[in-house]
């Protein structure tokens, strides 16, 4: 049996054709996984549990019955779902990981987005709506407000985002190196985040390897048996 990985779904109740591959995919494939690990940005927008659970049901029952059937689920945070917290968790029946995660002296997974530092304005951003402090302000507003924040500031960021040179945008080398110097013994690292998948070998023996983001057209799903690794086009 292998490991199942994927990453950057942006599922949205504007694009049910997403949401219907994902759930085909946790229905069929998923069901014969040793484990599957979702790496960030599940949803588009998650504007707390609260808020955001009633928005996705077919997908939170789909990974539910996934888990029930007994295949474990682990959950990383993405750039767009950072507030998925416990009542996620459980109503998905998933466990929620810290970033960066080691499953195996081998393998390191993140979602990607701190990897991208020479976008300085990204990085500031980022800090600032980790702070626990300011989160636990925005969890106490209404529910409304809640997800009116939340839609104005994915907008902005997609404004943003389209006005930045592309190699910002990606991954930094110095910091993919740093990273795995801090763990010697990992040979595999594997993140999603860039949507620019590819398998990039950095040194002997040592693979950084980019999940696909999903589209209403495709998706797809990487699984590792062992050292071996496969894509999967859905």
């Amino acid at each position: 049996m292998a490991l199942h990985f994927i990453a950057d779904l942006h599922l949205d109740p504007d694009q049910p054709e997403i949401t219907r591959r994902f759930v085909a995919y946790l229905e069929g494939p998923a069901r014969d996984a040793q484990a599957l690990y979702i790496l960030g940005d599940l949803f588009e927008v998650w504007a707390d549990d609260d808020v955001s659970l009633p928005r996705y049901p077919e997908a939170i029952s789909a990974l539910r019955a996934l888990s029930d059937s007994g295949v474990p689920i682990h959950f990383l945070h993405g750039n767009r779902d950072f507030l998925c917290g416990v009542p996620f968790a459980r109503a998905a029946g998933l466990t929620l990981l810290d970033e960066p995660h080691l499953t195996a002296p081998s393998l390191l997974l993140m979602h990607g987005d701190a990897l991208c530092t020479d976008d300085a304005g990204y990085q500031r951003f980022r800090r600032i709506v980790r702070w626990r402090w300011l989160q636990a302000v925005f969890r106490a507003l209404p529910g409304r407000l809640k997800l009116r924040i939340a839609r104005a500031i994915r907008g902005q960021t997609r404004r943003m985002t389209r006005l930045k040179p592309e190699d910002i945008l990606d991954v930094n080398e110095t910091a993919v190196s740093e990273l795995m110097g801090q763990h010697p013994e990992c040979r595999l690292l594997i993140h999603g985040h860039t949507h620019r998948p590819a398998d990039h070998a950095l040194g002997k023996d040592r693979w950084r390897l980019v999940l696909a983001d999903w589209s209403p057209e495709s998706g797809e799903y990487l699984s590792l048996d062992g050292s071996s690794w496969q894509r999967h086009r859905l």
